[in-house]
């Protein structure tokens, strides 16, 4: 799957996604580039959960003020 279409199916979800990936660490240093290249994703950010920190990456949408 495509880094941005990552990215685009937590901005179209309600809260985000969960991704489970084989090193959520790299995944989530593969994904800050794609997101700082484009303005729509700066509502986004990236948390790697304490539960299943290794396999597991959360892109959550920020709360609209």
């Amino acid at each position: 799957m495509e880094l941005s279409s990552l990215l685009f199916a937590a901005l179209n979800s309600e809260l985000g996604v969960i991704v489970t990936t084989t090193d959520s660490a790299k995944l989530r240093s593969r994904l800050y580039p794609v997101k700082k290249a484009d303005p729509t994703f700066s509502n986004l950010h990236f948390v790697i959960p304490a539960a299943n920190s290794t396999t597991t990456l959360w892109i959550v949408k920020k709360p609209e003020a």
